[in-house]
């Protein structure tokens, strides 16, 4: 899913004409991946629907984030093989991080006697608007790559080098790669 749209990129670059607007399309949908892909998770906007993690401890980690509604969160209860709701009194969410912390023994004791810990949520997650740094990354990304394209690198005797590399993300500018790194996820 593209980050940015033809206008918003047009429009930042105040370009008028329509001549390049097939390969800026392509080329904001793959700097749109290339982004999402390099900080390791998605970035616009989706809800998930009984999305399962495994609780680490206390702690699930959840998708995409920042999380804009927690809908619900359950854990699976061994016991009568049934989902069970965590009242929103027994957890602990951070938006920003994606983080939730279970607090309550009552929600966990069911969960502790095997190795596994699945709880399941539904969720908005995303950013309902892209971050402004974020966005000027990818509209400097999605130049960078038409620049290249329109002028392939000249070896001797003026031979063109191939530049089908750039597309995968190693030769990212390191100005970019700084800004990107601010959203990445470790791992």
């Amino acid at each position: 899913m593209a980050l940015i749209t033809l206008e918003e990129y047009k429009g930042y670059y105040a370009i008028s004409s329509p001549t390049h607007d097939g390969r800026l399309t392509i080329l904001i949908d793959l700097v749109s991946e290339l982004v999402e892909n390099y900080i390791s998770r998605e970035l616009a906007p989706i809800t998930y629907t009984n999305k399962t993690f495994e609780l680490l401890g206390t702690m699930a980690f959840l998708d995409n984030f920042p999380i804009r509604a927690l809908t619900t969160l359950e854990f699976f209860s061994s016991s009568t093989s049934t989902w069970v709701a965590i009242p929103d009194t027994d957890y602990e969410l951070d938006e920003d991080n994606g983080t939730v912390e279970i607090f309550n023994s009552v929600s966990l004791a069911d969960t502790t006697t095997s190795r596994s810990k699945p709880i399941r949520a539904t969720y908005d997650g995303g950013y309902a608007t892209l971050p402004a740094d974020i966005k000027l990354a990818i509209f400097d990304l999605v130049t960078y790559y038409n620049k290249r394209e329109q002028n392939p690198v000249r070896g001797m005797a003026g031979q063109s080098i191939d530049n089908s590399s750039a597309t995968n993300g190693s030769e990212m500018p390191p100005h970019i790669k700084r800004v990107l790194s601010l959203y990445r996820v470790p791992g």
